[in-house]
């Protein structure tokens, strides 16, 4: 008897320094950094996503054959607006190579804008139409700046809950659950 996938546990970074690229994600992307194991490795995390962070070569952590820094394309989901999205990347220095853009994702349309993390990763940043609109507008006074904290929604990325929902009007579902 066969078995089913339900979701992705983690993923492994692999990059050239990891302190550059934990403190790209926490600053970036508002992840939290986490120590593990006896080895004492490092990991970013974002609600129930683990994304080990690597030195590529390390003689300590077995891992794939190939493990050159900067290969991965990764879409991370938010519920800002993209519109916040681009003024946040921008005020943290990074620069945007596309987007804001429409894209299709898993879950249907979204509108997505892309950069690079240190290790020339490919970053899409992407939010359903549906998620953004419910968000909750910036309160007045002055923008957070990079890496700061409000009392809003954060900026940083969200995964989706696994949950159905209505398929636009017209569309029909496409995925399985």
């Amino acid at each position: 008897m066969g078995f089913s996938i339900d979701r992705i546990d983690h993923v492994v970074l692999n990059c050239r320094d990891v302190e550059a690229t934990v403190a790209w994600y926490q600053r970036v992307l508002g992840m939290a950094r986490e120590e593990f194991g006896e080895d004492r490795h490092n990991r970013v995390d974002v609600r129930r996503q683990k994304f080990n962070v690597r030195p590529s070569g390390a003689a300590n952590w077995w891992s794939v054959t190939n493990d050159a820094p900067g290969a991965l394309d990764l879409c991370f989901i938010t519920r800002q607006p993209p519109a916040s999205v681009v003024e946040h990347v921008k005020a943290c220095g990074v620069e945007i190579l596309d987007g804001p853009t429409q894209k299709i994702g898993a879950l249907g349309p979204m509108t997505s804008v892309y950069c690079h993390d240190p290790d020339g990763n490919l970053i899409e940043i992407a939010s359903y139409r549906s998620e953004s609109e419910v968000a909750e507008p910036a309160p007045p006074g002055p923008r957070p700046q990079c890496g700061e904290l409000s009392s809003r929604k954060p900026l940083s990325v969200s995964s989706p809950r696994h949950r159905r929902s209505k398929p636009a009007q017209g569309r029909r579902k496409s995925w399985r659950w």
